[in-house]
């Protein structure tokens, strides 16, 4: 398992306090938005991190599901220290075969359940009708839903998969602020709810709420 799962490893730990402030955070600005897409500008912002750890923060008071939905490079499995398998994938694959079918989610904590996504699956499946009908089912079941996405800047399936959401979470390095990378970031996601943004300041090992753009 992942040693940033802080919540599995070290529940006592500050910085769960801070993802539990953000989760309330997240919680207050997403209004009635029950799906929130994690992204960032680029690779390497820690964004599959900070959506596990605050899915498992909402995870305390409430059912949370996160979903990789990050073609490129799937990550949720491999953090929680599983063999990738059946995902996203076989569960539209099972749709299609009949509605009524079920969606396997792997329960991975008290309230808090994960959906896979499979290796070199294809782009078109986020814009499937059944994925829809997938993330609308999830959004019954689970009290918020956390999509890990591609970044914002890189992914080409980002449309795809911020159109299953309700809301964005923008996740920043502070080098993004003086590249230019933010405000880029944040006019690829024009037109989108953005519930937040935060900067990841690894160097410091501190997250705090990212400027206005």
């Amino acid at each position: 398992i992942d040693q940033r799962l802080y919540f599995f490893l070290q529940p006592t730990d500050p910085i769960c306090t801070v993802y539990r402030e953000i989760a309330h955070h997240v919680r207050v600005n997403a209004g009635v938005s029950k799906r929130v897409l994690v992204t960032s500008p680029r690779r390497g912002a820690g964004r599959t991190m900070i959506a596990l750890n605050l899915a498992s923060a909402f995870a305390e008071e409430g059912r949370a599901t996160v979903v990789d939905c990050c073609l490129r490079r799937p990550a949720i499995a491999r953090s929680f220290g599983f063999r990738a398998f059946g995902g996203l994938a076989a569960a539209v694959s099972s749709r299609r075969r009949s509605d009524k079918s079920a969606t396997d989610l792997v329960l991975v904590a008290d309230r808090l359940s994960a959906l896979f996504i499979e290796e070199r699956a294809p782009a078109s499946l986020f814009e499937a009708p059944e994925t829809r009908r997938i993330f609308d089912d999830l959004s019954t079941v689970s009290d918020m839903v956390f999509l890990d996405g591609p970044p914002a800047l890189e992914g080409d399936s980002l449309d795809a998969v911020a159109d299953l959401a309700d809301g964005v979470l923008l996740v920043i390095e502070p080098s993004d602020l003086a590249s230019g990378d933010y405000e880029r970031a944040l006019a690829r996601l024009e037109g989108r709810n953005i519930v937040g943004a935060l900067i990841n300041d690894r160097g410091l090992g501190t997250l705090s709420e990212a400027p206005p753009g």
